[in-house]
């Protein structure tokens, strides 16, 4: 359903409202993957200085167009907790991009953002 979206933005708003709660972030951030687990975060952020420092659930669609998103939170030894999140997808009538480039793109992405704070 084309009304059933939320922006990146978005999602940031709700993961900050969550880190407020502090009677039920600490279940909400174990219930988040990290890299090495089970999934679709088993091969992400294994190396590196991100390693062991990011939590995050990723999504995807491939009808009608290519979707990978990845949202959640780092530990940056600067600023703590940071929550972010990462949409990208194709466009309708045009050939897709691949998920496994999708979230390529999306791990350095974050790596750069690690990198700028």
């Amino acid at each position: 359903d084309a009304a059933n979206r939320l922006s990146a933005a978005e999602l940031v708003q709700v993961l900050r409202y969550m880190e407020t709660r502090f009677d039920l972030f600490p279940d909400f951030l174990a219930s988040l993957p990290s890299p090495g687990a089970e999934g679709t975060m088993k091969k992400r952020f294994k190396k590196g200085d991100m390693q062991g420092m990011v939590r995050a659930k990723t999504g995807t669609l491939s009808e009608p167009v290519a979707v990978a998103s990845l949202a959640g939170y780092f530990r940056h030894e600067k600023h703590g907790l940071v929550a972010f999140a990462i949409i990208e997808n194709g466009v309708l009538g045009r050939a897709q991009p691949g998920i496994g480039d999708l979230r390529a793109r999306q791990d350095k992405a974050l790596e750069a953002l690690w990198d700028t704070l």
